[in-house]
């Protein structure tokens, strides 16, 4: 599944002894925006992907947890609270890529914490070897 949120938290992810969750920097035009369940909770930030996206999203306030086959679109709004329908003072608009992988790149794995010149991704490694 795909899902689109604008809050992002490790109760979301599922996960197991060796787990490598992956936060990607990403485009806005990578985003496949008719294919994600929209997860956004903020009123603000609903407005703001709609008029970035062109898109009428609809409220879904529910608590998913990602698995490996999952991708998470997380949008980072970072600036000032800003009137709604006034989208000309945003500061930054962040997007990311988060995924979970039950298996460990080799260049990853003997770094603990990654910037992975491999796998091109961020991230970090928690549990312990099987």
């Amino acid at each position: 599944m795909k899902y689109l949120t604008d809050q992002f938290d490790l109760t979301m992810v599922y996960l197991s002894k060796m787990s490598m969750i992956r936060c990607k920097k990403i485009e806005k035009e990578d985003i496949p925006i008719c294919e994600v369940i929209p997860l956004v909770k903020n009123n603000f930030t609903s407005h703001l992907i709609e008029n970035l996206f062109e898109v009428h999203l609809y409220k879904n306030n529910i608590h998913i947890m990602i698995g490996e086959n999952d991708i998470l679109y997380y949008i980072k709004y970072i600036g000032p609270k800003i009137e709604e329908g006034d989208f000309d003072k945003v500061s930054k608009i962040d997007f990311y890529e988060i995924t979970v992988d039950y298996t460990e790149c080799s260049q990853c794995s003997a770094k603990g914490t990654i910037d992975c010149g491999r796998c091109g991704k961020m991230g970090w490694i928690s549990g312990e070897k099987i």
